[in-house]
């Protein structure tokens, strides 16, 4: 652990929330793809008490737990085949593409999509909001006037570029 002032001056002084050290450490070497999950959970502040550290689960299952830990949504709830993450190699490699999956899953929920797109936008500040999210919106028939409302809402936040 980095002490003192040093601290603030490196990532660790920075969000250690899982998706942060995932985009940032995913790529590392581990003998096994969940070992580098379980220990990026260690280091965590956020998901240690969403995720249950079972060695005996597969691979695939880790993924599907780690990814509604991030998101809470169904990653396999899509039906594009290409766009559900392989392994957590593939999952941590394309982490950002799965955000963007993960949102786009969570506005056409005609449940409790507002709920889980506000939460997904809040959650990751840097998704990038494209022509397709917003339609998909607009195609929301129980939710797109509030689902419109927190895209704008974040739109707004975002730097002027």
């Amino acid at each position: 652990m980095m002490p003192g002032p040093f601290r603030k001056e490196t990532w660790f002084g920075g969000n250690q929330d899982l998706y942060t050290l995932l985009e940032r450490f995913g790529g590392s070497e581990a003998s096994k793809p969940r070992d580098l999950v379980y220990a990026l959970l260690s280091m965590t502040t956020d998901a240690i008490h969403y995720i249950r550290l079972e060695y005996k689960n597969d691979e695939i299952l880790v993924v599907k737990t780690v990814s509604h830990s991030l998101y809470r949504v169904n990653l396999d709830s899509t039906t594009l085949v290409s766009a559900k993450p392989t392994s957590l190699r593939d999952f941590y490699r394309r982490i950002s593409h799965f955000s963007q999956l993960a949102l786009k899953i969570a506005i056409q929920d005609e449940t409790d999509g507002d709920e889980l797109t506000a939460f997904i936008l809040d959650r990751y500040p840097k998704i990038a909001i494209h022509h397709g999210t917003v339609i998909s919106a607009t195609r929301n028939v129980t939710k797109a006037p509030r689902l419109l409302r927190i895209l704008l809402k974040y739109l707004e936040k975002l730097p002027s570029q």
